[in-house]
């Protein structure tokens, strides 16, 4: 069983194998597999929220009921929704119906509900899916926009134990980091399989490692957790490993004394020949090595002076711009990370570069000896039955045939796998049968068998283990060619990025000379500047609004004096002609009915001003300051309908204490 382990209750695995059972072990935390041995033990009515790789939703369910149907307030909304159609349905509701809307509304407000169609569509909007993509049916949606929304639904449904598989798989680095604030600020015990290194020791207090069959908890977590616990792993297999050699060197003198013996006095030594068995099985237990992976096999062609040149290259899509003017020359051994939100561009720019989708404006010329592999998010179409060797030879381009020949082609694809932790015996297992990483990793294979000279990586980290993610590391360090990687994953970038393009969604890709960290100081640096001006701009919003609304009131042209501080029922102060402190007035049927509902909806309407805030401020990050400056109107807009609702209940309040 596991518990709480700290602040967050965190209980995480980091860096196993991928099919050492993973997935598996999060099936069993989650209660949708049952063990084969032993128990799970729960707390009694205890609330699970499982992330699966992949999100199943019924036919027609919008990407906003899948995130609302994780929340307790869930069958309230649509109970008072439906109410309310009904009583539209009908100019003249009855008693019945009055009744139901009340009911609902009660229930609603019992659960804290008003606010959770705003929180959730404010959730999907911060993992990069807008208003167009909340209300499309899930089916339609990409892979890795229905990742984004089954997060949404774990995060809303506020479960005691999170159960994530690679929570960060398609996710850009602020929604990443949006992700590590609400996983820390709302305390919820967690367990997750990750390989994005800096996620894990933001987020987690402790690591599981799944080591041959065996498990290990490390009690600790926070910065620096991931090398305390490669360090401790590798004192752990040292010890194994010492004594496993001295389990072989007593073995030895064991053996002697066990072919010595006669046979007919096996029975007076019984104990010793049970120590025998024992001594054997300990001088077997020898500790598993990571994963060891080096560019090879193939080789590399060589590649000359001329790489790859883009001229003024574009690209359109439905209409929009999405690379526009796109010009550089590629040098020799250049690594170059691609960055920005998701929907700016990233893989459309890779998809350009590898030739995979034809240019809308521009050329694109190839040096005679380039050869380009991309490794793309999605994996390719297996055919029914295909194996590992099978497949790997299927994806073989015919460029790789012509250099190689078909019998050195067969050669190099067992010696690539091999070299990427997928040993001989394995080669004719079923593609189907593979893990998520050994898929991944086969279809790096693929890539590396055309002897690339040019890397073009899409999210190349995707469903690998930290042990596989070290070994591409090693691999690209030691990869002589060029280099074009998009990847969230914070260490890797830091690892292989030089230098960067910067996506903004404006068509635009910008140069940025310097590091991975040095663009994430400056972009949260452009964050915070940005957010301070979005709530300067709303502040003097408010105040232009409000003076307006004092000059323009009827007080005000009666006694221009008291324009600065009008009264809150238009009365002036004055005592006659109008709700005075010297008359008492009770509301009206209609006015009771208004009362009820606007503390409600002014609470509805902060939720609203709140997710404008937000999505100005990251639209000033991302440099679409149009939609910055739009989104800045609608929220002074937003404060301004806010002080209205809110005078007008100040004064319905009055009248109600008479």
């Amino acid at each position: 069983m596991l518990g709480p382990a700290g602040a967050q209750g965190c209980a995480v695995r980091g860096d196993c194998e991928n099919g050492a059972g993973k997935s598996t072990l999060l099936r069993l935390l989650a209660g949708l597999d049952e063990p084969d041995a032993g128990s799970v033990v729960r707390r009694r009515n205890a609330s699970v929220g499982f992330l699966a790789q992949e999100l199943h939703a019924e036919e027609g369910r919008t990407a906003l009921d899948v995130v609302l149907a994780g929340s307790p307030a869930a069958a309230a909304l649509r109970a008072h929704d439906a109410a309310t159609s009904a009583l539209n349905v009908n100019p003249n509701p009855g008693g019945a119906e009055l009744a139901a809307l009340a009911r609902a509304g009660g229930e609603v407000e019992a659960l804290g509900g008003w606010e959770v169609r705003e929180r959730a569509a404010e959730a999907l909007a911060e993992l990069g899916l807008g208003p167009d993509v909340a209300d499309r049916p899930v089916s339609m949606l990409s892979g890795g926009q229905r990742r984004r929304v089954g997060l949404a639904a774990a995060l809303m449904a506020a479960p005691d134990l999170l159960v994530l598989d690679e929570p960060t798989n398609h996710l850009d680095v602020a929604a990443i980091q949006w992700l590590e604030r609400k996983l820390t600020a709302r305390g919820t015990t967690l367990a997750m399989v990750t390989h994005d290194r800096a996620f894990m020791e933001a987020s987690c207090t402790s690591v599981l490692e799944l080591d041959c069959g065996s498990a290990h908890l490390h009690s600790f977590g926070g910065p620096g957790s991931y090398a305390r616990f490669r360090q401790a792993r590798k004192e752990r297999r040292a010890a194994q490993a010492n004594a496993a050699q001295g389990a072989r060197i007593l073995l030895r003198k064991e053996t002697e004394w066990i072919r010595r013996q006669p046979k007919a006095r096996g029975t007076k030594a019984a104990a010793r020949v049970r120590a025998f068995a024992e001594l054997t099985s300990r001088a077997r237990d020898t500790p598993q090595g990571d994963t060891r992976v080096t560019f090879g096999g193939a080789g590399m062609q060589r590649q000359g002076n001329k790489v790859l040149v883009m001229e003024g290259a574009g690209c359109d899509v439905a209409g929009r711009a999405v690379i526009c003017d796109f010009c550089y020359d590629f040098a020799p051994g250049e690594r170059i990370g691609v960055v920005g939100r998701n929907g700016t561009g990233k893989t459309t720019l890779l998809d350009l570069i590898a030739g995979a989708r034809p240019l809308g404006a521009g050329a694109r010329t190839e040096g005679e000896t380039t050869r380009v592999a991309y490794l793309t998010q999605e994996a390719p179409a297996v055919a029914e039955g295909a194996t590992m060797l099978s497949h790997l030879r299927e994806q073989a381009d015919v460029g790789t045939e012509a250099a190689l020949g078909s019998s050195a082609t067969n050669d190099a694809a067992v010696v690539i796998l091999e070299r990427l932790g997928l040993p001989r015996s394995r080669h004719r297992t079923l593609v189907q049968a593979l893990s998520g990483g050994e898929r991944r990793r086969l279809q790096l294979a693929a890539a590396l068998l055309g002897r690339p000279n040019v890397l073009l990586l899409d999210e190349p980290t995707n469903d690998l283990d930290l042990g596989s993610v070290e070994a591409l590391e090693a691999l690209l360090a030691n990869f002589a060619g060029c280099v074009l990687t998009v990847s969230h994953d914070r260490a890797f970038m830091a690892d292989i990025a030089a230098r960067l393009f910067v996506l903004r969604g404006d068509g635009v890709v910008r140069l940025f000379e310097g590091s991975y960290e040095e663009y994430l100081e400056l972009a949260e640096e452009e964050e915070r500047a940005a957010a301070a001006a979005a709530t300067a701009a709303a502040d003097e919003q408010r105040r232009q609004s409000r003076n307006q609304r004092a000059a323009s009131s009827p007080t005000a042209a009666a006694d221009p004096g008291s324009a600065a501080t009008p009264s809150r029922n238009g009365s002036g102060g004055c005592s006659s002609g109008g709700r005075g402190a010297s008359r008492k007035l009770r509301l009206g049927f209609r006015e009771a009915q208004e009362f009820a509902g606007l503390e409600a909806e002014i609470d509805r309407m902060g939720a609203e001003r709140d997710a404008l805030s937000a999505h100005a401020a990251a639209a000033a990050t991302s440099g679409d300051y149009v939609e910055a400056a739009a989104l800045g109107q609608r929220l002074a807009e937003a404060e301004q309908a806010i002080d209205q609702r809110t005078e007008r209940w100040l004064e319905l309040a009055e009248l109600a204490e008479g």
